[in-house]
This record gives structure tokens, C-alpha cells and sequence, in this order.
């Protein structure tokens, strides 16, 4: 429970990434912050969990170049040396055969979509590397954006797992920006064309850089509440008041949520009954994800995408190719679902998750079967994956909301771009500009 003298400290919900970097950025502008935490530790998404004495993401997690606003805080948290960038490989493996599919020549090769087709998706896609007015593709639905652009048989073979095995019935409504974004980061993450692809990691993980947030909150005398879930925001005479913990009242003039947005029209206060709409109509697909410590390797490559039809699942990300530290001799992959929670798979069993999943492991790899098997873990997340769809824009939820004092920051909020660690950090900054400017017209210090 908090002691007195709240009313005098910025309140933040959640305890992820974002919630952490406003707790500092709070701080290091001079204000007193309290972080209420639901769960037993911090990190969301971005926790570990131990493997024989090594810390390991539950998620994979990756630093691509452009990730500027990341790079830029490990530098000023004193982690930059911490950060190892490494050459990575992509591969596809379509209707039973490896191919590789990282540089040009590679996608020159890549026969199961004619040539002509192999240089269109070539050259389109150094178009969207280089684009940046994306605004227009906001109202465009990816599917026909995709085949307009790349044609029928490059749509069926390269895209379609992607869309209609991530997003089910909601795949012909997903904006084309948010598809653009997708290729536009991870194809910057080489410097041109012809430069290898090269991405990178914390050295122990994305815990290195949780730790640090922590010690350097608790530095500037930010305290965390773990095992403490808020309750509701609380207003008073049009403004806010409180925010409730515990069924008790705690005063804050100033409250943020970092919590998916479910999570924030929960805690609205009852003042704000016509606006929580606003923070539910965007749908969100759940993630299971299944990570196997395995005595070998599955495939070259960081990341393989997968189409075929005796396969339940569109990809495996081998942590071991970006971090070898992970695999200790052998291999670690991840092999997510993403899902609506009310599939039917994401209340299967772990052992039904990691028993489909090995049975398909050798088609990817002849001999690779449980046997090689050294451990696996099932990970689980409701509200994993925002659903952006055509006309995303003009429900985007913004940082400042209706009501003075209350502020939110929020996955969505990145797009066009997908969830990632270093736009959650940009965002944390944004809000945190938010907060002080808003203290600030307030007469607060």
C-alpha cells in the first residue's frame, strides 16, 4: 500500500516496458512516481523466465536499426555496449522444402512464384523501405493492397499464412499500412539492399534492460508496488482525484495507464461511463507460445516462415541464430499462435501445444522429433495482438484522454507499426512530455 504524500506522486499502471521507461522518464524530469504492478514481477511482455540459471525471454524479442528510440535509451541507461547486433538469415519453407529467402539473389531463386513475380516483389519491396507517406494505406485493406501490387500467385504463396493464419476471419480487413510497416522495419534493418541483414539483442536478454529501468526508478525515488492491481481510476470535481487500490483511495492529480486497452476502459472512472466504448472497439487476438530448448538447430535461419499444409503453424523464430547464448550447444526456438481466445487451441493443454508441434518438427528437419528435445515451456498472453484494421486512424486511441490528469499509453498508439519494445519507449517519452506539460499549466512543479 502506498503511504502518504501520493497525492504528490505521478501514479502509473502496468508494469510492462512502457510503464517502466514513463516511470523513468517521469523521474528523470524530476517527479515522484508510484508504478502499480498486477503480476509478481515487471516486464509484460518482455518478461524471463529462468533455464538452468539463464534468463530467457517467454517472447521472442528482436532490435532491428531503425528501433531508434530503444538504441537511444540503452545508450543512456549506460547499456550501449550490452547490445550485440549479429548477421541474421530468413528462410521460407513452402509445401516441403527449405528455401533460403534473406538476400536478392535468394529471392531470385525463390521458384514457387514465377520469375517475373520474383523481381516485382523484389523491387516492391525496396519501394516500401523507402516509403514513408503510408496515411493513404490506412483505409486500403492489405489483402487488396498485397495482390494489386503483387499479384494473385506471390499473394496465395508469400502473404496469405501471414494475414489468414494470424487473423483468421479478420484477415481481409486488415489495413495495408500495418502490412507496410511490417516490411518497411525489418527491410531497413540492413543498411541497403545489397548489405546483409543484421539485427540484435541485449547481452542476458531483454531483462538487462528491465533491471536497469528498475534500479534507476528506485534511483530517483520512484517506488513499485508489486501484487497490486488498481481498481479504477478515480475522479473528483472533473478532474483526477485517486486511483483506487485495494478498495482504498489513494490521491493522484495525475494517473497513466500502461495497460492494454481492455485493461484502461476497465479502469475508467464512472464519470468517463459514455467514452469507455471508445477503448473497446478495437479487437485483439490472444498469443500462445510454445519455446523449445532443443541438442540442435531447426533450420539456418533466425526466422523461417512456414507454408504448409501439414503445419499448424506459420512460423518458428530460432532464438539460438540471434543469441547463441540461449541455445548453449544446440538450438532455441519459439513457435507462436497468434488467436482469438476463443479458439479452441488457445485452451489446449501445453502438452497438446508442444505434442502438435513436435509431431510437424520433422518435416522442417528430418530426425528432429522429441528426442531432441531438452525442455519446452507454453506461454500465454489475451491481449497479445491488436487487430488493425481498414480505417485504424480514426479509432487510434490518444495519450491524453477527456479527462485532466488521466493519460494513456498504449500499443495501438504505435501504428502503424506492430508492438515493439522500442515503440513502446518513444510512446512512454511522448506521454511523459504529456504529464509535465499538463503539470506544468496545472502550477504543479
Amino acid at each position: 500500500m502506498a503511504p502518504s504524500g501520493a497525492e504528490k506522486r505521478v501514479a502509473i499502471i502496468g508494469g510492462g516496458i512502457a510503464g517502466l521507461a514513463v516511470a523513468y522518464y517521469l523521474g528523470k524530469a524530476g517527479l515522484s512516481v508510484d508504478l502499480y504492478e498486477a503480476e509478481a514481477e515487471t516486464g509484460g511482455l518482455a518478461r524471463s523466465f529462468d533455464f538452468d540459471g539463464l534468463r530467457v525471454e517467454r517472447y521472442y524479442h528482436f532490435i532491428c536499426l531503425p528501433d531508434h528510440e530503444l538504441i537511444g535509451l540503452a545508450r543512456e541507461l549506460g547499456l550501449g555496449e550490452q547490445l550485440v547486433w549479429r548477421r541474421t538469415r530468413t528462410s521460407f519453407f513452402y509445401q516441403g522444402r527449405l528455401y533460403p529467402f534473406t538476400s536478392p539473389l535468394d529471392l531470385a531463386r525463390f521458384s514457387p512464384i514465377p520469375f517475373r513475380s520474383r523481381l516485382n516483389l523484389g523491387l516492391q519491396t525496396l519501394k516500401w523501405q523507402n516509403r514513408r507517406d503510408w496515411r493513404e494505406l490506412d483505409e486500403i485493406p492489405a489483402r487488396q493492397w498485397l495482390i494489386e501490387h503483387l499479384g494473385e500467385r506471390t499473394y496465395e504463396v508469400v502473404w496469405s499464412p501471414l494475414l489468414e493464419m494470424k487473423f483468421g476471419e479478420a484477415h481481409d480487413r486488415v489495413s495495408a499500412a500495418w502490412i507496410w510497416h511490417r516490411v518497411h522495419r525489418v527491410a531497413n534493418s540492413r543498411r541497403t539492399p545489397l548489405h546483409p541483414q543484421v539485427m540484435g539483442h541485449f547481452r542476458g536478454g531483454t531483462e538487462t534492460l528491465l533491471r536497469r529501468l528498475r534500479e534507476r526508478i528506485a534511483g530517483q525515488g520512484g517506488r513499485i508496488f508489486l501484487r497490486t492491481p488498481a481498481e479504477a481510476v478515480v475522479a473528483r470535481d472533473g478532474r483526477v482525484s485517486a486511483v483506487r487500490i485495494a478498495a482504498k483511495e489513494l490521491p493522484y492529480a495525475v494517473a497513466v495507464m500502461a495497460v492494454p486497452l481492455p485493461q484502461a476502459a476497465a479502469l475508467l472512472p464512472a464519470e468517463m461511463a459514455d467514452y469507455r466504448p471508445k477503448l473497446e472497439q478495437v479487437a485483439f487476438l490472444g498469443v500462445v507460445c510454445l519455446a523449445l530448448a532443443l541438442d540442435r538447430g531447426v533450420t539456418d535461419s533466425f526466422w523461417c516462415n512456414i507454408h504448409d499444409d501439414r503445419i499448424p503453424f506459420n512460423g518458428v523464430i530460432e532464438m539460438s541464430r540471434l543469441n547463441p547464448e540461449t541455445g548453449r550447444g544446440g538450438g532455441f526456438v519459439y513457435v507462436p499462435y497468434y488467436l482469438p481466445v476463443t479458439s479452441p487451441r488457445f485452451s489446449f493443454s501445453d502438452e497438446r501445444i508442444f505434442e502438435e508441434a513436435i509431431q510437424a518438427f520433422p518435416l522442417l528437419q528430418p530426425g528432429l522429433d522429441r528426442g531432441a528435445v531438452r525442455g519446452y515451456w507454453v506461454f500465454r498472453s489475451r491481449l497479445a495482438q491488436a487487430v488493425c484494421t481498414t480505417g485504424f486512424l480514426r479509432i487510434q486511441p490518444p495519450q491524453e484522454l477527456p479527462l485532466p490528469g488521466l493519460f494513456l499509453v498504449e500499443s495501438t498508439q504505435q501504428y502503424p507499426s506492430d508492438r515493439t519494445i522500442s515503440g513502446m519507449i518513444g510512446l512512454a517519452e511522448q506521454v511523459s512530455r504529456l504529464v509535465v506539460a499538463h503539470l506544468r499549466r496545472n502550477g504543479r512543479p
